[in-house]
């Protein structure tokens, strides 16, 4: 659309709005608040103006300078912020707004944005995507509400945290992270964002995690094989689009719980771990080195490895099904 401004007066207030959406309004620039709550901001100490709004949703808005009163939305629960224009660089300082959203999804950002995770008291569900700029200090694992995640194409997210760690601020300080986590997060999902270097570190211990999807990962030290060993909750790990990853966490016999394993295109993976869950209920692979699917096969050297699986679902066919 070609609306370059919106006159907040002509529109009124919106004392009971609870849903606002903006899509693909790339010229617009301004919205102005109106007036009439201005002055009623100043009488009664509260602006009428979206002061019920619930969830916002602004995509796709590149030339949107500044939302109005965007810091002050303080019944907002639900932000979605896709390709945003300059309005975004003063969400760090909407102290008030992030303490009471339970919902943050931010994608496709370019903007350099630095964010505390101790700001987000309520926060629930959070995606993060293509937020090549976007940096959250105080670690990962600071997420104390935090129930489900996704985590991809953030080179730089945990980049200040295991900074600070590395730069010697103390193995107390690494313990008291792992034994703090993000203990309700149930599931997420990540590339190497999260799992890059030392940036697994700041993940903490994710007691109550159910669901894992790794994707895009290049492979996977000793100390991160480790750290899977502490989630004793998983009960399905996927790995998607791995090319370069040439062996699976050795620890994934140790799990308790796991119950659904998914490997899928994985071009550089020939084998099995040399036991797999024994509660392990669905094993799936997709598009994977044709040594596995040879192996994995019923005449395959892998076989005896799976046979214990009921079900198990190999490029399209379905092998066992017990």
């Amino acid at each position: 659309m070609s609306v370059k401004h919106i006159d907040g007066t002509s529109f009124g207030g919106f004392p009971s709005l609870e849903e606002l959406e903006f899509h693909w309004l790339e010229k617009l620039e301004d919205w102005t608040e109106p007036d009439e709550a201005t002055a009623a901001a100043h009488v009664y100490g509260s602006s009428l103006f979206l002061g019920c709004l619930k969830k916002l949703h602004l995509v796709n808005c590149l030339s949107l300078r500044q939302f109005p009163r965007l810091p002050h939305l303080s019944a907002l629960k639900e932000l979605k912020i896709s390709n945003p224009g300059n309005y975004i660089l003063e969400l760090p300082n909407c102290l008030q707004v992030l303490a009471c959203l339970t919902t943050l999804n931010i994608e496709y950002c370019q903007h350099s944005i630095v964010l505390s995770v101790h700001q987000f008291k309520s926060l629930e569900n959070l995606e993060l995507i293509k937020c090549e700029g976007l940096r959250l200090v105080d670690g990962f694992q600071c997420f104390c509400k935090l129930r489900s995640a996704r985590v991809e194409g953030c080179p730089q997210l945990l980049s200040d945290t295991a900074s600070s760690v590395s730069a010697n601020l103390g193995q107390n300080l690494h313990e008291k992270q792992q034994q703090q986590g993000a203990k309700l997060l149930t599931h997420l999902r990540t590339d190497d964002s999260l799992m890059n270097g030392d940036y697994f570190r700041m993940i903490g211990n994710l007691s109550s995690l159910c669901k894992l999807t790794m994707y895009n990962i290049s492979h996977l030290s000793e100390e991160q094989d480790l750290w899977f060993q502490q989630l004793t909750s998983l009960k399905c790990l996927h790995i998607h689009g791995s090319h370069t990853l040439q062996h699976l966490p050795s620890s994934l016999a140790v799990l308790p719980s796991i119950e659904e394993l998914e490997l899928l295109g994985l071009h550089n993976l020939h084998s099995l771990p040399d036991a797999l869950p024994r509660k392990l209920q669905k094993l799936a692979i997709e598009n994977c080195t044709g040594d596995l699917i040879i192996r994995v096969s019923k005449d395959g050297s892998d076989w005896p490895k799976v046979v214990h699986v009921p079900y198990i679902f190999v490029d399209g066919t379905v092998v066992q099904n017990i």
